[in-house]
């Protein structure tokens, strides 16, 4: 997941471009969960979730790689407001 919803926004509406629609496919865990529900308010529509067949979901994640790992942004406001 990218690490912001204007990111992802932006990413999504990359799939359809030039009047062609497109499908895109995000893959989350559970500690993705406040940024998909950002998302959503953001977008003001749900989010539909699926799970794939066979996989084990009882698993811990991987550690992040914290090396190469960005640091959190800031939020940006927008000129004019409080």
């Amino acid at each position: 997941m990218p690490d912001t919803t204007d990111t992802y926004t932006h990413r999504i509406g990359r799939t359809g471009r030039a009047a062609k629609t497109g499908d895109a496919f995000s893959f989350v865990t559970h500690e993705d969960e406040p940024l998909v529900r950002s998302i959503e308010r953001v977008m003001g529509e749900h989010i539909e979730r699926r799970t794939v067949k066979g996989f084990d979901y009882s698993k811990s994640a991987p550690a992040k790689d914290k090396e190469f790992a960005r640091l959190p942004r800031q939020p940006r406001h927008c000129a004019g407001s409080a």
